[in-house]
């Protein structure tokens, strides 16, 4: 089975963050990006009609509630060069460490498969057999992986073209 994380390998998430809400992000840095909730996300539109107290005001947070980012979420070049690959060899199962409601339907669309989207925190929890490959942007999921027994490959995004990278690793192991 090839497991396939979806932020950051699929989706764009750091060019999107950037684009779209102003927020600069560096690569392979994990655990610094907080959402907006809903309740900061409902005086942000307060903000905007400027009908609200100073103390709203405090309240409202520049990043955008999940909802809001994985609409408009801009995939990879690669996405879906890299699921056909997959796709070729095996069977494919998406995996991400939170709101996999709200990405499947992304995936879904622009993949065009009835996969269904895994929820983990701890994605190595999926790990039951060596053939098992995890590709993830975030090495410690790919040696908690390693851990358990399967394979992982890391999906380094500061490499000047991954996608060419894991391919010449895929022909390799081939």
């Amino acid at each position: 089975m090839y497991w396939v994380d979806i932020d950051g390998v699929l989706d764009n998430f750091k060019d999107t963050a950037k684009e779209y809400f102003g927020i600069a992000l560096k690569h392979n840095v994990f655990g610094e990006w907080k959402w907006c909730s809903q309740q900061c996300d409902y005086w942000g539109i307060c903000k905007q009609r400027k009908g609200c107290s100073k103390r709203a005001w405090v309240h409202t947070c520049k990043n955008p509630t999940p909802i809001k980012f994985y609409n408009v979420v801009k995939m990879q070049p690669w996405a879906k060069d890299l699921i056909s690959v997959l796709a070729r060899n095996g069977t494919i199962q998406f995996i991400t460490a939170d709101y996999a409601k709200i990405k499947k339907k992304k995936v879904i669309d622009i993949f065009t498969m009835g996969h269904s989207v895994i929820e983990a925190p701890d994605k190595s929890v999926y790990c039951k057999c060596r053939t098992d490959l995890l590709i993830d942007d975030n090495p410690n999921e790919c040696e908690r992986w390693r851990q358990k027994g399967g394979i992982a490959y890391w999906f380094n995004l500061e490499e000047e073209n991954p996608y060419l990278k894991f391919l010449e690793w895929w022909r390799l192991g081939k």
